[in-house]
């Protein structure tokens, strides 16, 4: 009778650590430090660099699609909002309008023509991780997350006499991103994708593709 009421008692305690048998219950603080660590730092699976024949050629591309009132429009809005602040600011020891309204003009050009090309000279750096790829120029990085991606094409094409390798990432929302690959890492690139469980596949053409032809948004999230 006792053995009886000491069996229902494991039963009700059953997923209650501290039982005499295994049971599933929460997580231990080291499970969830592991967790944690993880998902703040998660594990490269696969890395490379741009070539830089391709990011020389893919920014000349996308500087292409830009509509021509795209960079004078940010030399305007960045100037209009310095000297917006300058307007309101109360400080006795402002600096004089005519001061004010040429580092809010150089603040605009800086923005708007140095900046892309202090990035331009920046190695870019590709990152495979388990829930997504990223690109890191700079100080800035773009990711992409797998549950976003629809495919992701491994693109081989030729300008002029180069021929050039991309992942192409095509997005649930008819986005395509196009990130540079030496041509070495391509089958160990799609093989790792494919280990992840990530759907992929291979194009190889002698032309330029429409997207990248078109200036692909190569730098959005």
């Amino acid at each position: 009778m006792y053995g009886g009421r000491h069996r229902n008692k494991n039963e009700a305690n059953k997923g209650v650590q501290g039982t005499l048998h295994k049971v599933s219950g929460p997580l231990t603080p080291d499970v969830v430090h592991k967790t944690m660590i993880k998902r703040i730092f998660p594990s490269v699976r696969l890395e490379w660099k741009e070539p830089k024949a391709f990011r020389r050629i893919n920014d000349q591309i996308d500087a292409e699609a830009l509509s021509p009132f795209f960079r004078p429009g940010i030399v305007v809005f960045i100037s209009v909002l310095s000297m917006l602040t300058w307007w309101l600011s109360d400080k006795p020891d402002k600096l004089p309008l005519h001061y004010a309204l040429l580092l809010a003009l150089f603040g605009g050009a800086f923005f708007a023509y140095i900046f892309p090309w202090i990035l331009g000279l920046c190695p870019s750096c590709i990152r495979i991780y388990d829930h997504g790829i990223s690109r890191v120029i700079g100080n800035m990085c773009s990711m992409w997350k797998f549950k976003n991606i629809d495919r992701c094409e491994f693109v081989t094409y030729k300008i002029g006499a180069v021929i050039h390798s991309a992942l192409v990432l095509h997005t649930r929302k008819a986005k395509h991103i196009i990130l540079g690959i030496p041509s070495e890492l391509t089958a160990q690139a799609r093989q790792t994708l494919d280990g992840i469980g990530v759907a992929t596949e291979e194009n190889a053409q002698q032309s330029v593709p429409a997207y990248v032809a078109q200036g692909a948004p190569s730098a959005e999230p």
